[in-house]
Order: structure tokens, then sequence, then C-alpha cells
């Protein structure tokens, strides 16, 4: 059985950061990521942050006052009623986060490589 490859504080002051069995050492941290990611063979991941506008209908004024359940029927209505191309239109990217920040793999999020 081999054991899982990680990225831990180091222990024997050769440097800040190792990955753990192997004992390589690295200053940095993201260094230490960028090996790991070469010695697993992954693909770096990056997070696309977008925001969607879609429209609730209600009887209440006080926006509010609109339950999370009638705003999720109402955004899944919405989604099941649009093509992709509307969807895209109705988007807009808001940001996009570095592998290196948000530390998650192609796995953590059902991405096939």
């Amino acid at each position: 059985m081999t054991e899982k490859l990680e990225i831990v504080k180091c222990s024997n002051g050769v440097g800040e950061w190792e990955i753990y069995p192997t004992g390589e050492t690295f200053d940095t941290r993201r260094e230490a990521e960028e090996r790991l990611r070469e010695m697993l063979g992954a693909k770096p991941v990056y997070i696309h942050d977008f925001d969607f506008v879609f429209t609730v209908p209600s009887f209440q004024a006080d926006p509010d006052k609109v339950t999370p359940d009638e705003i999720v029927a109402q955004f899944k209505r919405t989604l099941d009623n649009m093509e992709n191309w509307e969807i895209f239109e109705r988007s807009g990217h808001v940001q996009t986060i570095d592998p290196d920040i948000h530390m998650t793999t192609a796995s953590d999020w059902g991405l096939q490589e």
C-alpha cells in the first residue's frame, strides 16, 4: 500500500515545508504545492465565480421576506426554461481564484482530468 503524499510543516529545520513521506523540503508553501502537483501529475484547478441575475415574483413588498424555498424554486424554474446562451448572457464573471489560494483539487469539485 502506498502512503498519501501531503504537505506538512518541515520538522528537520532544513526548510519551512516538506512533502511527507518523501522528506523533500521547500522554503515556501507555494513551492511545495507546485512540486506536489508535479508529483501527482495533477492539473491546476482555477475557481471562477459568476453572478447570475434572475427574477423572483412574489406577493411580498419586502424582499427580505421572500423565503429561501421561494428563491430556490424560482432559480430552478428559471434555469429549466433557459437556453445555455441565455444563462451565459445573464451571468457576469466576478473573480477567478488561483489554485494556490483555494487549495482544492479536481476531485474535490467532481472534475475529471
